[in-house]
């Protein structure tokens, strides 16, 4: 789980535990800070992760740019460097992370309607990426991508078990959406998210389909599909959405149901199979007082019962074998990357150094090559150790490796210096009694 670290204040040197940074006295200090200075987080020795104050409706910490991964890894502060995702694949004019803790995204679709997106045409319209070419714009699944990593939803701690479910992910994406902006608004203007009947979320999502018709924009809806109904669903003329109260009822137009058969077939194969599929919609909600709309895109998105996305079937068997053995780990995402990199399908975080995972799951000539590559990589990167299951080879899944935790308590140590018993400066000692072995 994520853990409060102590802060100092850079130009007093104040530390504030985690006890005090709550209350009257830690409100103060923020409001003193703003524009002044800056705070440390003292989540590793050398305190590297500098943190802004910003005002926004109150006073509160920010991650300099860029600077996630000088956090540590279960630091409330930590995000992955963009090179372990497919985050890399963009470039700043996609998605820029601002000084104030936000960040502004480029779509490749438009939130207005037609009147008002002529004027937008004028500009330059974003260079489409080839292979080896960054994106200049977000496509609709790279958002909800997006969404899911900097909501924290592509990460899992054992003491995160039974605390997730669609009330969180309406609660994480309304958040993550007031800081996003994009053509000229925030993204919270435009987003739907799930909800029940009688929920404020219901409510909230009924104000922003009316603010839509009023102005004339698109908007965006993240729900989960509702179970697959054969008689219903054979031929998708409206998607099936579960806790989807406030939304319109949403119709797909031929051609986003062909794009969405083409694009999404293994999601949809295996939402038939009783997979939990999320789905994010761009949709023109439609003029009058009934609550139509048209589906103009879509896109879907596997996940976990923990709501960790998954690519294949193969990726579903190994996260469930990383629940089931109580491992903390975190699942990168590929957004819209066609770069020629290399990334794992999990990272594991409760090993002492970066510790990969891979799943091969296929043997075409082509994916076999492209297997050879990240084996080498693999190998020359992480000399320590990787762990891989290749799946046409082995039906067997191979052992996960012990885990920093468990190879402590199997074998404790403490170290010793000049007659003093030394414990850790981050608050944890474990990663400082494996670095002394």
């Amino acid at each position: 789980m994520t853990t409060i670290y102590s802060l100092r204040v850079a130009n007093t040197g104040k530390v504030f535990d985690r006890r005090s940074q709550q209350g009257a006295g830690w409100i103060s200090a923020l409001t003193r800070a703003h524009r002044v200075t800056h705070f440390v987080c003292l989540c590793t020795p050398t305190g590297e992760g500098r943190l802004s104050v910003q005002l926004r409706n109150n006073y509160h910490l920010h991650r300099y740019p860029r600077s996630g991964p000088s956090h540590r890894r279960n630091c409330r502060f930590y995000s992955p460097d963009a090179t372990s995702s497919g985050l890399q694949g963009y470039s700043l004019k996609a998605v820029n992370e601002l000084d104030d803790g936000g960040l502004n995204v480029r779509l490749d679709l438009p939130l207005r309607q037609p009147r008002q997106a002529k004027t937008e045409a004028k500009s330059a319209p974003p260079r489409v990426a080839g292979p080896g070419v960054k994106r200049d714009a977000m496509s609709l699944l790279g958002l909800l991508h997006l969404l899911w990593t900097e909501s924290g939803l592509i990460q899992w701690y054992p003491a995160m078990d039974g605390k997730r479910g669609e009330w969180l992910v309406a609660r994480l994406m309304a958040e993550q959406a007031q800081r996003i902006s994009t053509a000229r608004m925030t993204l919270n203007d435009v987003l739907l998210v799930p909800a029940a009947d009688g929920s404020k979320e219901k409510e909230r999502n009924l104000q922003v389909v009316a603010t839509a018709r009023q102005h004339k924009r698109n908007v965006v809806a993240i729900a989960p599909l509702a179970r697959y109904n054969p008689d219903r669903d054979a031929v998708l003329e409206r998607l099936p959405l579960r806790s989807a109260a406030g939304m319109p009822a949403m119709y797909l137009a031929d051609m986003a149901r062909t794009a969405l058969t083409e694009s999404f077939a293994a999601e949809l194969n295996a939402w038939e199979a009783g997979a939990q599929i999320y789905a994010i919609l761009h949709v023109s909600v439609r003029a009058g007082t009934k609550p139509y709309a048209d589906v103009n895109k879509v896109a879907l998105m596997r996940v976990s019962e923990r709501l960790i996305p998954l690519d294949s079937g193969h990726e579903a068997t190994v996260e469930q074998l990383l629940y089931d053995n109580r491992r903390s780990f975190y699942k990168p995402l590929r957004f819209d990357s066609a770069l020629d990199a290399v990334f794992p399908d999990f990272w594991l975080l409760d090993m002492v150094r970066d510790y990969p995972m891979e799943v091969f799951g296929m043997n075409t000539p082509e994916y076999l090559a492209r297997k050879v590559v990240k084996v080498a990589h693999y190998n020359a990167s992480y000399p320590s150790g990787w762990w891989q299951w290749d799946a046409c080879a082995a039906a067997t899944i191979p052992p996960l490796p012990v885990s920093a935790e468990s190879a402590w308590v199997s074998r404790p140590l403490r170290i010793r210096r000049q007659g003093t018993w030394l414990g850790c400066v981050v608050g944890s000692c474990l990663a400082c009694v494996i670095a002394h072995q």
